[in-house]
Order: structure tokens, then sequence, then C-alpha cells
């Protein structure tokens, strides 16, 4: 989610850099307004709790001096006063709730870089290599996979139904193989692999994004309230949920491999035949966790890394920016990587990498801070960091597709002059991953903190309104690139 300060300072810009994705502003108009309700209780309540402590004091003085018909009286007013302050508090609480909501239908801002564009069609090409195969000499890869018996879609839809790939001999042994490509070269380029969980639960799909934007493509497990996951950047992206990264440790760059599952509504007709808009394919994801002041440049990097998987299987391809309508509702900015394919005629997309700037580490309360501090002073204002991420599709032919993203929230220490457990705490430091130059926060001890959109204590003490998040240095900006396998979309 973008940042509250934002629509507060300047709404209109909010609005226009929105309405160039195409996306509806009224979300922008109704988290302002609730914004303004929000600060007019909490001034009414504290008005109102000053009241009630000034007659507490003055009760005791009274009751000291034998006038009790006083005393009763003030504590009569006092009484009505808490009812009032807890009315204020019960409206307070869904004015928040409904602020927290519409943040969440508001998406990232694109860049100012970004290209205009309705759609596809309006992607500028950045560069191309190889030179692509005239059409018409070769067939569509379902006939030469029917031929050579790489895979089995009858049968597949006997066993799960239509969107659902059998391999089969050469066709699985070249899947395995190409997934291995993907995660050594990526291993070569300094990304430390994962094998990630493939069901994860609401908040890790809430905090890339998928929830509520993408929650209609999502398989549900509703029995135990878990997803299965649509890329693997959802479970990559999270692992560093509600955690706080020190900077020597920045860039993280991570690899997955995992399966994934989309319902792919609404897409019968559209490109389906063979691997085309598949329900199940297989994807080997790059996340990079990074700063905010690099993170563009980290952006150009993760996108060279995705062109080495082509560049090593020699598949003529080009790299296109895309447009305003085209760039997603979580990314500030990002490439498609697309390969020629002479067998339909088209470029397909294989391979997308993307900025999602704050967005993701707002929502999934990412940080990192600059220099180690002793655990029993109070944190000051945190740093987010920036998530790029590339999602790669690893598909027989060697196919190819990316995606990346990111996100920020505050944090406090364990010196709060306000005292007692109001906040919730971290687990005791940062699990140490491979890849990781150290364990990071080793031996520091547990280290509490506080999400301010729930402590109002802790907002008073700061001035800050009842659900505004702390001011921040920087964030951690997610990057992602991902290739997937077995599933391609036409451009």
């Amino acid at each position: 989610m973008i940042g509250i300060a934002l629509i507060r300072e300047d709404p209109e810009a909010v609005k226009r850099a929105i309405a160039r994705k195409g996306e509806a502003t009224e979300p922008v108009d109704r988290v302002r307004e609730a914004d303004a309700r929000r600060r007019a209780i909490e001034a009414e309540a504290n008005e109102l709790r000053a009241q009630r402590n000034a007659g507490n004091r003055q009760v005791g003085e009274l009751m000291r001096t034998g006038r009790r018909d006083e005393a009763e009286a003030l504590k009569r007013t006092s009484a009505e006063l808490s009812s009032a302050i807890d009315r204020l508090g019960a409206e307070l609480s869904q004015v928040e709730e409904g602020i927290e909501r519409d943040l969440l239908l508001i998406p990232n801002l694109p860049h100012p870089s970004v290209p205009d564009g309705a759609g596809p069609d309006d992607n500028p090409v950045i560069r191309t290599w190889g030179e692509p195969r005239p059409e018409g000499d070769t067939p569509p890869h379902w006939e030469i996979a029917e031929r050579l018996r790489l895979f089995d879609l009858e049968r597949g839809a006997k066993v799960a139904g239509s969107g659902f790939i059998l391999y089969t001999g050469a066709g699985a042994r070249l899947q395995r193989a190409l997934i291995g490509l993907m995660l050594e070269l990526a291993e070569r380029a300094g990304y430390a692999e994962l094998w990630m969980p493939l069901l994860v639960n609401a908040a890790s799909a809430r905090g890339t994004g998928q929830l509520p934007d993408k929650e209609g493509q999502m398989y549900v497990v509703e029995r135990d309230e878990l997803y299965l996951i649509p890329t693997a950047e959802v479970p990559v992206t999270n692992v560093y949920r509600d955690e706080i990264l020190d900077a020597e440790d920045l860039p993280i760059n991570h690899v997955a491999y995992t399966p994934c599952f989309r319902r792919e509504a609404g897409a019968a007709g559209k490109d389906t035949r063979g691997l085309l808009r598949v329900h199940q394919f297989d994807k080997v994801e790059m996340v990079k966790f990074v700063r905010p002041d690099t993170s563009y440049e980290e952006l150009e990097a993760l996108t060279r890394d995705a062109e080495a998987v082509l560049l090593a299987l020699e598949l003529p391809y080009r790299v296109v920016e895309r447009c305003t309508g085209d760039v997603g509702f979580a990314q500030a900015k990002g490439y498609d990587l697309e390969a020629w394919s002479p067998g339909v005629g088209k470029w397909l997309e294989v391979s997308s990498c993307s900025n999602y700037t704050d967005f993701q580490a707002r929502r999934m309360n990412i940080r990192f801070r600059s220099a180690p501090r002793p655990h029993a002073q109070r944190i000051g204002p945190g740093h987010i960091t920036h998530v790029r991420r590339d999602a790669r599709e690893s598909p027989p032919a060697g196919w190819q597709r990316a995606h990346p993203r990111g996100a920020p929230t505050a944090f406090r220490g364990r010196g709060d002059p306000l005292g007692g457990d109001h906040g919730r705490r971290t687990r005791p430091g940062l699990h140490h991953l491979p890849g990781n130059r150290r364990p990071p926060h080793a031996g520091r001890g547990e280290r509490p903190w506080c999400r301010l959109e729930r402590c109002r204590r802790v907002q008073e003490t700061e001035g800050l309104g009842a659900g505004e998040i702390a001011p921040m240095d920087h964030c951690i900006i997610p990057v992602r690139e991902g290739w997937q396998s077995g599933r391609m979309r036409r451009s």
C-alpha cells in the first residue's frame, strides 16, 4: 500500500498517477475524508479524556475536604465522559478499518518514466536479440510435443481437468533440465536458493497484493484458510515479513523454484491451446531486497539476469517496457521479456521484471536500519526496504517469464516511555538464510515492535493520528523476476 502521508500532502497528484494506470480514484477520496473524520474523533476524544482526568483529580480533593455531594456529581460526570469516549472509540475503530480497507484498493503509483498506454500493444520495445525464425516454417509447440510425446493433454485432463499438463518422457526431463539451468544461472549471479511452501495464509497473500486484488484467480483451501500460491513471489517475498533487517545485509537476493496454480478465470478461448494459460505451471523466481536509492539500478540488473537464460538457450527475444495500462497493480515500473514463437507467429511473454518500490514492504512490515543499536534503546523512525522480483517460468522449448515486489511499516524498541507490553514481539532475531553474510541480529535478543495503526497510545506519544504510519527514512524495495514453465501468454 502507499503511505497515507502522500494522500494528505497532495491527493490530486496521487489521483492523477492512479488514473494513468486506469484505476479508480474514489478510494483516495474516501481515505482522505475518513482520515479527516479520524482526526476529528481523536481530537474530541482527547478533549473528553482531559476533562475526565481533571474531574478525577478533583474528586479526591473533594472527598478529603468532606464535600461528598460534589464529589459524587463529578463521578457521575466522569462516567458520562467515559461512555462518550467509548462511543468515540468504537466509531474510531470503524473509521480506521475503512481506511485500511480502502488503502488496500489503491494501486502503487507508476514511476514518471513509465510510458502512457492502454495495454500490451502500447508497450515500447527497448532492445532485441537474435533473428526470429520466419513464421510458418515451424509447427506450433503442441504439434511438436504430440509427435515427440513430450506431454499428454488428454490424460492430464483426466487426472485433474483441462489446463493441467502431464509431462512424459523427454518432456519431463526437459522441464526438469530447464528448471535446473535457471537455478544454476541464478546461483552464479549471486542468488541464494530457497525451497518454499506451496500454500500460504491470507496475511502472505495480502502482503504481496494478491488479496484483495487477485483473489478470484487463486485456488482456496477454505477449511484451513490457505491459498495455493499463484506465483513463487508470494512465499519468497514474505520470508522477511514483520522483520527488521540490517542495512549491511542488503541487498538480499533469493531464487526459488515452485509449482504455481492459477484459476485463469475468464481466459476461456483466449489462446489456451497447448501450454498457453494453464492452471498449473512451474516457475523459477528471483527476488531482491534492496535499498530505495538503488532500486531502479537493481531493476536493470535483475532484467539482465533474466536475459541470461534466453541468451544461454539462444532464443531470439525482445525486451519491452510495460506501459501504464500494463504495468500492474503493485508495480511502479517493469519490463517484459518476450520470446518469438514461430509456430504461432507471436511474441510470447516469458519473463517479467518489476520494481514494487515500498508498496509491498508497507503491507508486509519489512524494514531495515542503518546501524546496530542496543536493544534497550527506543528505536526511532525506521527504514523500509524495496523489493525487486523476477519470476521465470520454465517451459519446454525454453520459453520463460518474470516479476518483483515490496513495502514498509513502523516499529518501536524496548525503551518505550509509555511502558507496558502493548506491542507485538518479533522472534528472537532473524533466521539465517543461505546467501546472507551472517545471521542478522544474532545475539541481540528479542526486539518488540508496534504497528502504529493498532496502538493509539504510541501514536499520541509520537504526535501521530491513529492509523498513521510513522515517518521513515528508507524502504527495502522488493524487486523480483520470474520464469514460468509450462505457461505462456501471448503479448
